[in-house]
């Protein structure tokens, strides 16, 4: 017998999804258009800074095939560049560029602007308590250790 509550959370995960990607693709420059996986390759990279692509392959739950597929697209619309890790020269590293950089402050900027426009009754210390306690438990239910914390809003800084 299946919990009853889960089907409603469920719901209400799948619609501020869906809602928070159809805010956010408004940043996107129609002449460069991404794939679903490249965006989250960028976002990522812009969230957690300079990764090597192994790890990164991990944040995604991808293999480094795919993401190696991801960077060589973001590469050719200079999102992204490629470097030698300074901490192990054999490595490689990826970083945004300018570009990319622009494009994930833009991507937060028009998230937020929505955001505020949410009255206050709606983001209380409590509902972000819940939300913060979903999330914990979600990676813990799920096996999955990387936190992506501001990934969708593309930051890495605590402001």
């Amino acid at each position: 017998m299946s919990d009853p509550g889960v089907e409603p959370l469920l719901e209400e995960i799948s619609e501020l999804y869906a809602t928070m990607l159809r805010i956010a693709r408004g940043v996107h420059d129609r002449d460069d258009a991404m794939t679903a996986t490249q965006r989250l390759a960028l976002i990522e990279i812009a969230n957690a800074g300079p990764l090597r692509l192994k790890s990164l392959a991990r944040r995604m739950n991808t293999t480094p095939a795919t993401v190696t597929r991801a960077i060589d697209a973001l590469e050719g619309l200079s999102f992204v560049a490629r470097r030698a890790d300074p901490d192990d020269k054999r490595g490689v590293i990826v970083a945004t560029t300018r570009r990319g950089r622009t494009w994930a402050d833009q991507r937060r900027r028009e998230i937020r602007k929505v955001v505020e426009n949410v009255p206050e009754a709606a983001r209380r210390e409590r509902l972000v308590r819940d939300l913060s306690r979903l999330n914990a438990a979600l990676r813990e239910a799920s096996g999955m250790d990387e936190i992506s914390r501001n990934a969708l809003l593309a930051r890495n800084d605590p402001a």
